[in-house]
């Protein structure tokens, strides 16, 4: 099930942190397959809008990284 609601405090701040804390290997991840900058940013936006989207199975991930880099 997907999301339209605004999301909590809590899964702001968790979306927040996964993107400190994954961006380099996203886009590490990200430059294996893409080749420009352009292509990388736009990959790494849209995986933070699915996982806004899908909130409540990214929170309920136990392993946050994993599930954005697998998105």
């Amino acid at each position: 099930m997907s999301s339209t609601r605004p999301l909590t405090e809590t899964e702001r701040k968790a979306i927040e942190e996964a993107y400190l804390g994954c961006l380099n290997t996203l886009q590490y991840c990200a430059r294996k397959y893409l080749k420009t900058t352009y292509q990388i940013e736009e990959c790494i936006e849209r995986t933070f809008e699915i996982a806004i989207v899908n909130i409540d199975k990214f929170m309920s991930s136990e392993n946050r990284a994993g599930w954005l880099v697998l998105t």
